[in-house]
């Protein structure tokens, strides 16, 4: 099972795909990581899908846009996250400001962003049959990895009870 979820809008995927790329040129499987455009077989239930892989985690990052924040399946997925105790990593994907009051129930959390300057281009790829371009403030995602290094849910770590559990 996957140790982390990746809970964004589909109107993100791309964003979400350049982001579970990265996080997998940064040594994790991508067996590790769970994003809901792989592995949902036809006619599969996909919400108790989503709840199972969810549920089995040790991490959730929420890639924050207005599209994830407005989202009722997002939101399920975080209130889910949350009653289960994961921890959970708030990444800014673009057009959200730290005071916007979508953000407020994760106040008490340290939060990245990813779209601040300067951004670094991550490696190009094709989705939809178009090449795919996405720049990350690099900082931002050096950010994430220590925290899930910190975790304990890094590259070449298994899985045992991470810190703050």
């Amino acid at each position: 099972m996957a140790r982390l979820f990746l809970s964004h809008s589909s109107r993100d995927n791309v964003e979400a795909l350049a982001f579970q790329r990265w996080l997998v040129a940064n040594g994790w499987s991508a067996e590790d990581v769970f994003i809901d455009l792989h592995g949902i077989g036809a006619g599969e239930r996909w919400r108790d899908t989503l709840r199972k892989a969810n549920a089995a985690c040790e991490a959730v990052v929420l890639l924050a846009s207005p599209n994830s924040l407005d989202s009722p399946e997002c939101q399920r997925e975080i209130n889910l996250a949350e009653d289960l105790g994961k921890q959970i990593i708030v990444a800014v994907l673009r057009d959200v400001q730290k005071d916007d009051a979508r953000l407020a129930r994760f106040a008490d959390r340290q939060f990245v962003d990813l779209s601040a300057e300067p951004t670094e281009r991550m490696e190009p790829f094709e989705h939809d049959g178009r090449m795919q371009r996405v720049e990350f403030h690099a900082p931002a995602l050096a950010a994430i990895k220590a925290r899930l290094t910190y975790l304990g849910i890094a590259p070449g770590s298994f899985a045992w009870t991470p810190h703050d559990k």
